[in-house]
């Protein structure tokens, strides 16, 4: 491998016009493929529905003794994350799902999220009709709700004017469409968002079912977010760590 290395750089020397030509090619391909990763990314994100989708975060956990990474969080965990962090805003639990819309023509299947009522306040997307839900819906009994998407307004209920109190049946459920999002807002593939109704304190800890999204808050840095994570994640150990083994290194 070493000889072949001196052959070829003998032979690059040798040949200094085509060597130079080789690497100015190289210098503006590479060049070029940096500044159009750059475009991409910045009309990325740009190009995403929401006020300064740069300050959105998703939060995940790594069990490093257990090879585990980017695994979601447990109720527990995220009323910690919530409770005890101060370079997070809107801090957000979500729960995916899929809902079967019947009773308007033929049954149609939509994903969706269950969500805390910070959701819309993270994201600070006003809707295009109504309301959405507050956190005061996601008592249980209050939770009956839903924020519809415009493509499922206009796909299953044909862009019906009164939608707004309407009842839908998702998953044989009657659900009153609060809001309806504006036609460019998406957040993953979800077409309906309801109230996360659980009790996220009583959850068993070991089950992570949770996904954590929050916007930084004003003057918080990445840099600031995973220092508070990192201790919160050292508190949880020492008071867990001796019931709940997993948490030895998350």
């Amino acid at each position: 491998m070493i000889q072949e290395i001196r052959y070829a750089f003998r032979n690059l020397t040798k040949n200094r016009g085509f060597t130079f030509v080789a690497i100015i090619t190289l210098a503006l391909a590479i060049g070029a493929s940096t500044a159009l990763f750059s475009l991409i990314k910045d009309a990325y994100f740009e190009g995403l529905p929401y006020p300064h989708p740069r300050e959105l975060l998703t939060l995940s956990a790594e069990f490093a003794k257990m090879g585990n990474a980017e695994m979601p969080i447990s109720g527990p965990e995220f009323l910690a994350v919530r409770e005890q962090s101060h370079s997070l805003a809107s801090v957000t639990a979500l729960v995916g799902t899929s809902f079967n819309l019947t009773g308007e023509g033929d049954a149609v299947r939509f994903r969706g999220l269950r969500a805390t009522g910070s959701l819309f306040e993270m994201l600070r997307v006003q809707p295009f009709l109504g309301r959405v839900f507050t956190k005061e819906e996601q008592r249980e009994g209050s939770d009956r709700v839903a924020v519809i998407s415009y493509r499922l307004w206009q796909r299953a209920l044909g862009g019906a004017p009164n939608v707004i109190g309407r009842q839908l049946q998702l998953n044989d459920v009657a659900y009153t469409v609060l809001g309806v999002m504006p036609p460019r807002f998406r957040y993953g593939d979800n077409d309906v968002w309801i109230p996360l109704s659980l009790d996220l304190a009583r959850q068993d800890r070991t089950v992570r079912d949770i996904y954590c999204h929050a916007r930084l808050a004003p003057g918080a840095t990445v840099e600031s977010v995973n220092a508070e994570l990192t201790a919160i994640a050292h508190r949880l150990e020492q008071d867990f760590g001796g019931t709940i083994p997993e948490y030895a290194g998350w």
